[in-house]
């Protein structure tokens, strides 16, 4: 039978779920729709792969690794994925896949769907390990619907983008606008370090650097706000307020 995670959860700096997979019980009961109520709930999708072996009447299933391998799976995964958070009141922020030449590291970033209101500091999300677990089950379900053949182990991971969430397009930044951030932009050549509080909104990108502490007798200075376009962004992530 296909590979399966098991879960062993942990902290570790951002709240992470984990798993290695195995082979999975059979399941049984309606198809999941995204309740994260358990591992194993969930009708599942074998593929015929010839005449049953074994005494237990169960369908063969395909042997061959997921087309593309790991990275395959994660392409193929972030659709359902994201339809599947949201159903259960969170977000898909990112999927990741990492690791070499052993088992690799699936990961899926989460948050909440809540967010702060426009022009609120972002001060977290406020997820928990408990639903990074939910999350986690439901997605190693889901995996195992999509790949129900024998391959490779892996590490599935749920974590939550912790108070440094990545801003990951034009879309969430306009979002996030108000927040402070730290951007790394590249324009003519040249890398440069941007952290302030971002101002965005449609097709008007800006970040208004943080001034630096007045001198005595003298007011704390006005920065200039640093327009910038999101192909010119390498990197941005969210500074936390507490």
């Amino acid at each position: 039978m296909g590979p399966r995670p098991l879960f062993l959860i942990g902290l570790v700096e951002a709240l992470t779920a984990q798993g290695k997979r195995r082979p999975p019980q059979p399941r049984t009961g309606p198809a999941l729709a995204g309740g994260g109520g358990g591992a194993g709930k969930g009708a599942k999708r074998l593929k015929a792969a010839g005449p049953s072996k074994g005494s237990g009447g169960e369908p063969p299933v395909a042997a061959e690794p997921f087309p593309g391998g790991l990275k395959g799976l994660a392409s193929s995964a972030r659709a359902p994925v994201s339809e599947l958070f949201c159903s259960m009141g969170f977000e898909l922020c990112a999927v990741e896949v990492a690791g070499a030449g052993g088992a690799g590291v699936l990961r899926f970033t989460a948050d909440r769907l809540t967010g702060p209101p426009d022009g609120t500091p972002w001060r977290g999300s406020g997820i928990t390990l408990d639903d990074c677990a939910a999350l986690s089950r439901a997605v190693s379900a889901l995996l195992d619907d999509l790949w129900p053949g024998e391959g490779p182990g892996y590490v599935l991971e749920v974590s939550s983008p912790g108070l440094d969430r990545a801003v990951a397009s034009e879309d969430e930044a306009v979002r996030f606008s108000g927040s402070l951030a730290k951007l790394r932009i590249r324009r003519d050549g040249r890398t440069s370090v941007v952290s302030g509080r971002l101002n965005c909104s449609p097709g008007a990108l800006s970040i208004v650097p943080v001034a630096p502490a007045a001198k005595p007798g003298k007011p704390r200075p006005e920065m200039a706000a640093v327009a910038f376009e999101w192909a010119e962004v390498a990197k941005a992530r969210l500074l936390p307020e507490i």
